[in-house]
Parts: C-alpha cells; structure tokens; sequence
C-alpha cells in the first residue's frame, strides 16, 4: 500500500527543487518525532510548528504551496523503506522537540500497568537508548507488542534497518532461500544485497525484528532511573572488606521525583534503610 502511494511522485524527485528537499530530508533535523508505520505516517516539527505527514499530503506550507513531496514527505518515505538515502536521526536537533513532555509519574502509572517480564524488556530497550542513539532494533514478542500498545515507542520496518538484527549466518542462509550465489563477509554488504535485489520477497516475510524509535513526549532519563532502581543491586563493602550485592531498594536512595514514585507504589520505605548503606 505504501509502496503504491509513493509510486505517484516517481517522475518529479530528479528536479533540482526536489533534490534540495530530499538533502534537507536527510539531515538529523528533519528526525520526526512520531512514526506510524502501519498507516504510512509520521508527524515532523520546525521552527514554524508540529506537521502531519502521509506519502500523499502534508501539513506544511511547501507542500500546500507546490503540491509536490516536501522534506518531511520525503524523510518519510525513507523512514518506510520506500527512498534508499543515508539519513541521520537525532531528537536533539528537532527544534522545539523537547515538547510538550508528560509527567513522569504519568509514564510510570503506564509501566506500573505493565507485567514484569514487560518492564524489564523496556528497561533493557531504553537503557541502550538516548538523544543521540533514539532507534533500537528489537526482536518482535507478545511483550514488544505490549509495549508499542501502550505507546512507549514508536516503530518503522525499514528493510535494511530491521535486517541488522539479524546474526550474519542467518543472513547467508536467507540469501540460499532466495537461490542467490552472493557471497560478502561484511553483514552490511548482504543486507544491501538483499534489500536491493528481493526487497519483494522480504516485504512478504515476517522479519523478526522491528525498529523502536524514542519518542520526544516521555522522559525516558527518569524512565531508566525509576526502572534501574527498583530492579538492579549494588555492590556494597562490609567492614569485613566483603563485597555484597544488594538491591538499590535496599539502599539510602537520592530523596527526589523517582523515589518519591517508588515509595508511592510501595516498593521503597526509607524508615527502614540503614544509613551507613548508600546509594551510589
């Protein structure tokens, strides 16, 4: 479907108007800040406001006016798999991409909804995330789509990305499936492989894995904080020189937001913590 509404623009992205706005479509300011896969759309913010963008239309003053694929059209299509450009994705450089953010005790009564099994998958996901790293690729499970449902990320399949989670042996066993020869010690080179030469097979398939992308409204800082408390240990040195693992909640925490949510949800009681024990 995507595919089908992209072909529409083919005769017009070789014009040199249209190749300035597919470099600008590139850069890690054009990152947007929503991503919807599944419909084909995403939602982009400039200096002049927050844009709504499908491959057919968008919000924008440039596509209004010249009715032809802006930059946000554009970083869509290569979000979606449908325009092979290297592009840089970085929250940082969005402007105004730091709001409007939720509370965090708002996002924590969303994990608290959540099974354990979920909470550590998210913590394991956003604790290898931040501003400058805000995709991940992640195996698809029951408990991914728990995660996705409850709009803790947002998510796109673009072939060459979701391809990387695969192990290089797996790769060169899917190549023999599609009955190719293609032979390359560098992982990347075969999914280049892959994607430019049976790109049709794959979009049948059910690949694996999927791209998480960070999303501008949650704080995931005191996400990772509230869940590498209330599930990690630390090392603490007895005065007989033995070291001991020890639950952080076990620990004299810092008296701030977090902790103030793991006291409410009743997983840290400060009354009961030996002072000489701290948090480090």
């Amino acid at each position: 479907m995507n595919e089908e509404l992209w072909k529409q623009w083919s005769d017009c992205h070789q014009s040199p108007d249209q190749q300035k706005r597919i470099s600008s479509a590139a850069k890690a300011a054009c990152t947007p800040i929503e991503l919807d896969s599944d419909s084909g759309t995403g939602t982009f913010k400039g200096s002049s406001g927050a844009h709504t963008t499908s491959l057919e239309k968008c919000s924008c003053i440039d596509f209004n006016r010249r009715k032809l694929p802006c930059k946000h059209m554009y970083r869509l299509a290569m979000e979606l798999g449908l325009l092979d450009v290297s592009h840089k994705s970085d929250l940082n450089e969005v402007a105004d991409a730091s709001s409007p953010r939720i509370p965090i005790s708002e996002t924590v009564e969303i994990i608290e909804s959540l099974t354990e099994s979920q909470q550590h998958l998210l913590h394991d996901i956003v604790s290898r995330m931040n501003s400058k790293n805000s995709t991940s690729v992640v195996e698809i499970t029951p408990d991914l789509l728990t995660l996705l449902e409850a709009q803790l990320f947002s998510r796109s399949d673009e072939l060459t990305t979701v391809l990387s989670g695969y192990k290089i042996a797996e790769l060169r066993k899917l190549l023999l499936s599609f009955g190719s020869g293609f032979k390359a010690s560098r992982k990347a080179d075969i999914i280049n492989h892959l994607v430019e030469n049976y790109s049709d097979k794959l979009e049948t398939m059910d690949i694996r894995y999927t791209a998480v992308h960070l999303l501008s409204r949650i704080k995931y800082g005191k996400v990772n904080m509230y869940l590498h408390r209330k599930f990690d240990t630390e090392s603490i040195w007895q005065p007989e020189d033995n070291s001991v693992e020890l639950p952080l909640l076990k620990t004299a925490l810092p008296h701030d937001d977090v902790t103030d949510l793991l006291i409410k949800y009743g997983y840290y009681d400060p009354d009961s913590i030996d002072d000489t024990t701290y948090f480090r």
